[in-house]
């Protein structure tokens, strides 16, 4: 009843702040704990002391029936007058203690039988009442004949005295006083017995009035809870509302949608009250936000509109950019296979490709940007050859880093996967991004790559990439900016290059991958770049590598061939290994140029496949020295190298090199090479039987044409005049199935001559049939 007024006033009473409940609550919850605990602690002491004065009296009337019994016997021993009373000294200290005894023994009697009326034990009270008079008369008999009894006469009265005693002791009152003794015995054992009962149930008590205590507190601590609680939920309700109609604004907010969100206040709720003010104040901010949601979504409709328009701006811009600058790389490379040119016209020819392989590459990052702020990109899984791929990437930042006079160093476990599948084009553009502005930003000292590689769950290795450079650094805020589109370092000791996009690009690109790239910088020290990838394990990496345009390869009808690979590079002799020994090649290892001439005239290779930059003796000298002697006249020597200009292809011919292959070495380009100086009759995998509805097969010229989706998109690449496009769209399609490798090869043809027009006319044929 008192909690229920005490939550009645404070609901009714609006004008308690928030603060005043609070502290009000608090004042009621220490109250109710401090009676609830005082209420059981003096129930408890109650009935503790019921049975601790029960067991005072239980234990005082044994006591009193015990010192009753021992006078009783001791008179009674005088009663028979011993021989050792008979003598006056000893009976005149007998009589003197039997007198004192006496008068004791009356009032304990007295007072017993008075108990005897209250007591429980009902042997007790009988006891008294059959023996009051008798023992009563006996103590009176005995009392009155010691004082008739004078010591100074005993000896000569002593026959009257002897008898006068035997006639007291043989009397029925005394007798009746023996029965009494014996049985108080009896009562006294029943007396202990309770006694002990009386201590167990004290005992009890005390356990008992622990637990009623503890009960007690509990009760009053749950009470004091539930006052608390329902109070909590009495200030707490209204402002729960309010977060709710906070977080409903805050969504709809988020997705602009119309605004339905106020604040209600209940009619008992005063005007003056914390929770009223509080409601009036959020629904002000709600109709302020309201507003401010409004003009935003006037403001996004028109940037929306104007990125549209910017996007449909750069994608036209970007590929009609694209179309001559194909045209002009094109030609350049045309030219620069001409005979009789001069060094001044091969520099220049040299100068127009990489001015226009740089734009290129800055407007392949502008639509790479757009594509995934879009989010309109997406990753293309293939199954690669780590070791050699990485290795490809070292040798190209290697030259550059060399040119500029630091020093390049790569660091990767022996452990490293063989084959992995990874978006190559992307982690490759990654990697070269971060080692390019490592090599820019570093003038003294090194750049080192180092990978890392832990496996996690199964099938599956997580890959740690780390780009150290001892540069100049950054500080905090230019850490902070480095990803941002357009931002550069600036220095003030450099010129500024690039376009700002490669580290945005970069960023995006690892985080699609499901990773991120840290920073960790020091001005004046040098900065680390750092992400770590999990990727599938590739282990038929090799069977991938083996479809070309024609289809699957095998194997080849040939005698075998002897093909040597001189590199001091472990990742790429292994990528050589694995692509052609499978095919039915013996394959012969050098790692330095000295070794290859060795190996060559041991074995006497029908091909040597030579890297440039090795120990001992590079393969320039190798190349010079093999040339010289008769022995390889005519062994077939291909140089290498990860420099792709098609004038240095010019310079390795000239000094005397069968062909050249460009890093990260191609499958398909490898066993074209294979194929014209070794005039290899390759064996193909059996195509499967035809069951697609999708594909129609043309039978004049055996040719399988790919479904009309595929159709479209080549001709989508081939009216933008996109030739890369159409080159990484038809190895798709080849690598989907073998049938298809006529078609492929027809297009790979134009594609080659780029021949546009042709490309367009042959897909539209088809698609109309």
């Amino acid at each position: 009843m008192a909690l229920q007024w005490l939550l009645k006033f404070v609901n009714k009473n609006n004008y308690l702040t928030i603060q005043r409940k609070i502290l009000f609550g608090y004042i009621i919850a220490l109250l109710i704990v401090m009676f609830g605990s005082l209420l059981p602690i003096i129930i408890a002491d109650y009935f503790q002391a019921q049975a601790n004065e029960y067991r005072i009296r239980v234990r005082r009337e044994r006591k009193l029936l015990g010192d009753l019994r021992a006078d009783t016997l001791s008179l009674l021993t005088i009663t028979s007058f011993p021989s050792s009373l008979q003598k006056p000294k000893n009976f005149q200290q007998a009589k003197a203690t039997a007198l004192t005894r006496i008068t004791q023994s009356k009032q304990l009697f007295t007072k017993l039988n008075q108990k005897s009326q209250k007591s429980s034990n009902p042997i007790f009270k009988h006891l008294f009442a059959k023996y009051k008079e008798n023992y009563l008369d006996y103590l009176q008999n005995l009392e009155n004949l010691l004082n008739k009894t004078e010591n100074r006469l005993l000896e000569r009265q002593m026959f009257r005295v002897k008898e006068s005693f035997a006639n007291l002791y043989s009397s029925n009152d005394t007798e009746e006083t023996q029965e009494f003794v014996h049985q108080l015995g009896s009562v006294i054992e029943i007396s202990e017995k309770q006694e002990e009962i009386a201590e167990d149930d004290l005992s009890r008590a005390q356990l008992i009035r622990i637990i009623i205590i503890i009960i007690g507190i509990n009760i009053a601590i749950v009470l004091s809870y539930l006052f608390i609680r329902y109070l909590s939920y009495t200030i707490a309700s209204p402002i729960i509302n309010i977060i709710k109609v906070t977080k409903q604004a805050s969504n709809q907010a988020k997705t602009k949608s119309n605004f339905d969100c106020k604040v209600f206040v209940t009619k008992d709720v005063t005007q003056d009250n914390d929770i009223s003010q509080l409601a009036n104040c959020i629904n002000d901010l709600l109709n302020q936000l309201q507003t401010v949601v409004e003009e935003q979504k006037k403001t996004e409709a028109s940037l929306d509109g104007a990125n549209q328009a910017k996007s449909k701006f750069l994608a036209s811009m970007s590929h009609e950019l694209r179309t001559p600058l194909n045209g002009i790389l094109g030609y350049a490379q045309i030219l620069a296979n001409s005979q009789n040119l001069t060094e001044e016209q091969k520099h220049g020819i040299k100068t127009i490709y990489e001015c226009g392989f740089h734009l290129l590459n800055l407007i392949n990052d502008i639509l790479d940007l757009s594509k995934m702020e879009a989010r309109k990109m997406e990753l293309q899984l293939v199954d690669i050859h780590l070791p050699s791929f990485l290795q490809g990437i070292v040798e190209i930042c290697r030259i550059k880093a060399e040119q500029k006079g630091i020093d390049f160093v790569y660091e990767s476990p022996n452990n490293l996967p063989a084959g992995i599948s990874i978006d190559k084009k992307r982690l490759r553009q990654v990697l070269i991004n971060l080692l390019t502005n490592a090599i820019k930003f570093t003038d003294t000292g090194c750049v080192k790559l180092q990978v890392k590689f832990a496996e996690s769950k199964p099938n599956y290795a997580k890959i740690n990439f780390a780009v150290v450079d001892t540069g100049v650094g950054m500080n905090t805020n230019q850490i902070k900016m480095i990803f941002s589109p357009f931002e550069q370092v600036v220095n003030n000791d450099r010129p500024n290059e690039g376009n700002g996009l490669g580290l945005t690009i970069s960023q995006k690109i690892v985080e699609m991958m499901g990773s991120n790239i840290q920073v960790k910088s020091q001005v004046g020290v040098g900065t680390l770049f750092e992400f770590e990838l999990e990727s599938r394990l590739a282990e038929d990496w090799t069977e991938s590598s083996t479809i070309t345009s024609r289809g699957k390869i095998i194997g080849y009808s040939d005698p075998e061939k002897k093909i040597l690979i001189v590199d001091d590079s472990w990742e790429n002799r292994s990528l050589f290994i694995s692509l052609l020994e499978p095919l039915g090649f013996a394959v012969i290892e050098a790692s330095n140029g000295k070794e290859g001439i060795d190996r060559a005239k041991q074995h006497h290779p029908d091909l040597i496949i030579s890297d440039v930059t090795m120990p001992i003796m590079n393969g320039w000298e190798m190349l010079a020295k093999m040339r010289q002697s008769e022995l390889f006249q005519d062994t077939v020597i291909i140089i290498a190298s990860p420099n792709v200009y098609e004038i240095d292809r010019q310079k390795t011919l000239l000094s005397g090199a069968d062909g050249f292959l460009t890093r990260p070495v191609q499958p398909e380009e490898l066993y074209n090479m294979l194929t014209k100086h070794l005039k290899i009759n390759w064996t193909y995998a059996a195509p499967p039987v035809e069951s697609s509805s999708e594909a129609v097969t043309v039978f004049t010229s055996a040719m399988v044409i790919p479904p009309v989706s595929d159709l479209t998109l080549l001709l989508e690449y081939a009216r933008k005049g996109q030739i890369k496009g159409i080159k990484q769209e038809l190895d798709k399609i080849a690598r989907m199935d073998e049938k298809y490798h006529i078609f492929v090869r027809q297009l790979n043809k134009y594609a080659k001559n780029l021949n546009i027009q042709k490309i367009r006319n042959f897909i539209q044929e088809y698609i109309r049939n």
